[in-house]
């Protein structure tokens, strides 16, 4: 199944898991610090999406040879 998701668009499912963080901290949370209410807004929603989305790009891209490369991979290694 890590191979299908990392096939598919993995910003979007960066953006939703925030946004499932963002329902858990600014509703689950509330109870425990009022002032939560205070900040759901559109722009707190905006940015756990934006940020679910480049941190699951950077996890993909780091994760595969888009740094180095299959050519430049074999060529890293020490020499006996």
């Amino acid at each position: 199944m890590r191979r299908w998701i990392d096939r598919q668009r993995p910003e979007s499912l960066g953006g939703f898991y925030e946004l499932a963080l963002y329902c858990i901290n600014f509703y689950g949370f509330n109870a425990f610090s009022p002032w939560f209410a205070e900040q759901r807004d559109w722009a707190s929603i905006a940015s756990h999406f934006a940020f679910g989305a480049v941190l699951a790009c950077a996890r993909t891209a780091i994760n595969t040879d888009q740094f180095t490369g299959p050519d430049q991979a074999s060529d890293t290694s020490p020499a006996r």
